[in-house]
């Protein structure tokens, strides 16, 4: 991902909270908001750590969340990011910004669900969802990171696993990734999903970094 002073942390994130980030960006993605998403970010303490990573301004997000209406106002937003009428504003798939026609379900989308199957990973969905959908791709790399942490405290094989997360890292998230983050904080009316997108830019930059994953570059064409 290209880097830039907005998205440099003023920490490094632990791998329990970073575990935990990858986890809750998967739900606000792929799900509308509810109530309890909300009291998990605002509980565990993720929305301080996340404003800590992002310099952002606390104060704002918190009166934005405190809003009568702010659960309301979340889900109009993650429809009109992620789902749409039409193309939605920030849209969520990776084939939409590698294939030529911006359509679903195009060749990297199947190179993605070839990966998906040599590290046994599936998903098991409630609706129909092409697979390189962002939280999707976000949630297997959780799995594919806790894999990579497991193996070196238990003295596994950990390149096996570092190739994986690369694999998953370069060729799969980041040729899009930064594209998609800039589309979602300009187009997010909520303080909250303008925070996400900060934090999955941040959080990805940390990641590739820690396991010395490239960055690919391939043509976008969105």
């Amino acid at each position: 991902m290209e880097k830039n002073d907005a998205h440099k942390p003023l920490m490094l994130i632990r791998y329990s909270e970073l575990d935990l980030t990858l986890k809750t960006l998967y739900q606000l993605y792929c799900f509308e908001p509810n109530n309890e998403i909300i009291s998990l970010l605002q509980e565990s303490e993720l929305l301080s750590l996340w404003q800590k990573l992002t310099q952002e301004v606390q104060k704002t997000l918190q009166s934005d969340l405190d809003q009568e209406d702010a659960i309301d106002q979340l889900k109009a937003d993650h429809l009109a990011l992620f789902i749409g009428i039409g193309m939605p504003l920030s849209p969520p798939w990776g084939s939409v910004y590698l294939n030529e026609e911006n359509l679903l379900l195009q060749s990297s989308t199947y190179e993605w669900m070839d990966f998906l199957k040599h590290q046994n990973l599936r998903f098991v969905l409630e609706e129909n969802q092409p697979q390189d959908n962002i939280g999707l791709i976000l949630s297997a790399v959780a799995t594919l990171y806790e894999r990579y942490h497991q193996a070196k405290v238990s003295n596994g094989d950990v390149d096996s696993a570092l190739r994986a997360l690369r694999i998953a890292l370069s060729e799969h998230l980041s040729p899009w990734i930064t594209r998609f983050c800039q589309l979602l904080e300009q187009h997010a009316e909520t303080s909250l999903y303008r925070l996400v997108s900060d934090v999955t830019a941040v959080v990805i930059d940390q990641l590739m970094s820690e396991v010395q994953a490239t960055i690919e570059e391939r043509e976008l064409y969105y």
